[in-house]
């Protein structure tokens, strides 16, 4: 049965230096409000095998180079479809996909694609197929 998650729906993901975490270090679920959180659309099997490709090509080429960073930002260009509660000095930023590189550093880019790409659904976000069982 296919999963019953519409792509046009979104998630949302924290930076693991934004993730709030309790006294232990383990971090919260759900985080606070406020925290910056980037938003996505669910990806389909296509999509995930294109990203899987490009992952693949960005990893052969060290990931340290103007190209790598570069490649990483294009991914994330294409993979980030709106964001909350993200300020540069204090301003709040409104989502603009040519403002990616002014609120985020290589690394954190990196973070997200790879994040996009390790995201899997929870039982929350699944709901019942419109499709036939076989």
């Amino acid at each position: 049965m296919p999963l019953a998650i519409s792509t046009s729906e979104t998630f949302g993901l924290v930076l693991k230096s934004d993730l709030a975490r309790d006294d232990e270090g383990k971090a919260l679920e759900p985080q606070p409000p406020g925290r910056p959180t980037f938003l996505f659309h669910h990806l389909s099997g296509r999509r995930q095998r294109e990203l899987a490709a490009r992952l693949d090509a960005f990893e052969a080429g060290g990931g340290t180079t103007v190209e790598a960073v570069d490649q990483a930002f294009a991914m994330l260009a294409e993979l980030l479809v709106g964001w909350r509660d993200v300020a540069v000095d204090g301003e709040a930023v409104e989502f603009r996909p040519d403002r990616i590189s002014d609120v985020l550093q290589h690394q954190e880019a990196t973070e997200l694609v790879y994040g996009v790409w390790g995201y899997r659904p929870t039982a929350a976000d699944l709901g019942n197929s419109p499709s036939p069982s076989a």
